[in-house]
């Protein structure tokens, strides 16, 4: 009898372990990039169920209400991003995606470099 192990894209944990990979990865490719201490964040949006606010608050510090007015609201998203680019799309167990983001925000302020996402 083989043990079942859950997918990676199941918890937290392994989201975290999926992004902070492609990070490296994507890393190890690109010049003069530098992550911040915010570098990587994760929203797990799971279309055609239940409780997606829910899922999300669970790996982001928001309440639910606000997660689902961000998640309707993808234009708010890029407002303040300079750049916006889909380093990798990866294939979940339940038949979803995941899209790893690299997002560049403006500085606030003329004296203050871009910030990486």
């Amino acid at each position: 009898m083989t043990s079942q192990h859950p997918p990676r894209d199941a918890s937290p944990a392994g989201l975290l372990s999926i992004a902070e990979e492609t990070l490296a990865e994507f890393l190890s490719k690109a010049t003069g990039t530098a992550p911040g201490p915010d570098s990587i964040g994760i929203v797990a949006i799971s279309h055609g169920c239940t409780g997606v606010a829910a899922r999300a608050c669970g790996l982001v510090g928001l309440e639910p209400t606000r997660v689902a007015e961000i998640l309707k609201d993808r234009p708010l998203w890029f407002r303040d991003c300079r750049a916006v680019d889909i380093v990798n799309v990866l294939p979940t167990a339940n038949g979803g995606t995941i899209e790893l983001l690299y997002m560049q925000l403006y500085a606030p302020t003329t004296l203050a470099p871009a910030r990486d996402f």
